[in-house]
């Protein structure tokens, strides 16, 4: 038998899902909601400034929910002031009486014969079901509006879990919204496989070093390059290899710095294309011919200034390698158009929301908006999948919202806090 959770009881609460005609409380005192009050998103009561009437008394107060009234005491309530102004306890089954701090039964109103049976019956279909997200059976049904919205919001919720990364970076900055950008780009670069790791380069090199060599290429390039600990097992095999590594040694004795461990760049399971070397390369590229990065991905309106902004020109030794292995014949190592969009949707537009929610400019969050939604929609397996439900993507806003919505809500069963799911479990049977 499903257990049900107090969220459940919360999401039946919130939306007034019971029948509210002639209500009393579990000792038989005549009951009217006046106001559902406020949800309390922190710490103490459920709900704050509820309204009800209890017989002909009007009462302002908290109300509290649980699955059993009992539940009050397994967390300890009847300890803490702040529930002692709790005017209501909303629980699924009364299964205890529940004093006040003064001695006073609370009155108790229970749901579980009013929540209708059709509420119960979608909301323990979808818990108990198996499919690749819970709904998959039942999503013909839901309205092209609700979708829509649906995808909306799940757009605005990924770019803020963004946000609060960036600003996690920038506290680790310093407020340097430059190194930031730059740390920012490092990821984008790096991803998914080695993300982590380019950060961890950026986080290594001295912001004044990483600043003082920006104009200097070949520096520049030794720096990040040897702080990968990608130069040491090639040294002395080719010239231009040498040459980085003899430059990095100085420059590590100058800054102090420590090398990453070897092989924390990760080659296996990627193309040529992808190898940590090209791409870090192609980011110290960026940094060298961008001095004022943080400046530039703000003023990106389309993929076509992104394009010209990222595409910078790398030495000449990378015309014939994508690592320090082995040369290959001269061909261009310009970024393709899917990498230039992967650094818009992961880069430039979470830095510009990130930016403009901190300033509360609700014009330039527009405008981050209008750029996702101005990209095509990625192409993954996870799209795909979404795609033969019968939910397509029209561009990346699309399609970073159903990625969100996949690892946020579907695969934690969070059906009551999603639209989509709301709107089925609410549904009446026809």
């Amino acid at each position: 038998m499903l257990q049900y959770k107090e969220s459940f009881i919360d999401y039946v609460w919130q939306n007034g899902l019971f029948d509210l005609k002639d209500l009393q409380t579990t000792a038989g005192e005549k009951l009217e909601i006046i106001s559902f009050g406020k949800k309390n998103r922190s710490d103490g009561p459920d709900y704050f400034a509820g309204k009800v009437r209890l017989g002909e008394t009007i009462w302002v107060g908290n109300i509290e929910l649980h699955v059993s009234s009992s539940d009050w005491l397994l967390h300890r309530h009847q300890l803490d002031p702040a529930y002692h102004n709790v005017v209501l306890h909303v629980v699924l089954k009364d299964d205890k009486v529940i004093l006040n701090h003064v001695g006073q039964a609370i009155p108790t109103l229970q749901l579980q014969s009013r929540i209708p049976r059709y509420i119960y019956d979608h909301y323990e279909h979808l818990q108990a079901a198996e499919q690749w997200v819970p709904c998959a059976n039942m999503l013909k049904g839901v309205s092209e509006l609700t979708r829509i919205q649906c995808l909306d919001r799940m757009c605005i919720e990924r770019l803020e879990s963004k946000v609060r990364k960036i600003q996690n970076i920038l506290a680790a900055n310093k407020n340097d919204w430059e190194l930031s950008a730059v740390t920012l780009l490092a990821q984008a670069f790096g991803s998914p496989l080695n993300g982590q790791a380019f950060e961890r380069i950026i986080n290594s090199v001295a912001d004044r070093a990483l600043k003082s060599l920006r104009s200097k290429e070949t520096s520049l390039h030794a720096l990040l390059l040897g702080q990968s600990a990608m130069l040491e097992p090639h040294k002395g095999k080719d010239p231009y290899v040498s040459t980085l590594h003899a430059e990095y040694l100085f420059l590590a004795n100058k800054y102090r710095l420590r090398s990453l461990r070897e092989k924390s760049c990760k080659f296996f399971g990627l193309r040529p294309s992808g190898f940590p070397s090209i791409r870090l390369a192609q980011l110290t590229a960026v940094l060298h011919g961008v001095p004022q990065l943080f400046s530039e991905m703000m003023e990106i309106k389309s993929q076509h200034q992104a394009a010209d902004l990222f595409r910078q020109k790398l030495p000449e030794y990378w015309d014939c390698h994508y690592s320090f292995k082995k040369a290959h014949s001269p061909r261009q190592k310009q970024l393709t158009d899917n990498f230039i969009r992967h650094l818009l949707i992961n880069a430039v537009c979470p830095l510009q929301f990130c930016w403009a929610s901190l300033h509360k400019d609700e014009q330039k969050k527009a405008e981050a908006i209008e750029l996702l939604q101005s990209l095509p929609a990625e192409n993954n397996k996870i799209i795909s999948k979404w795609e033969e439900l019968g939910i397509t993507s029209n561009n990346a806003a699309d399609s970073q919202a159903l990625l969100y919505l996949k690892r946020e809500y579907c695969d934690q069963k969070k059906c009551l806090e999603c639209q989509i799911g709301h709107v089925l479990i609410s549904r009446k049977n026809t």
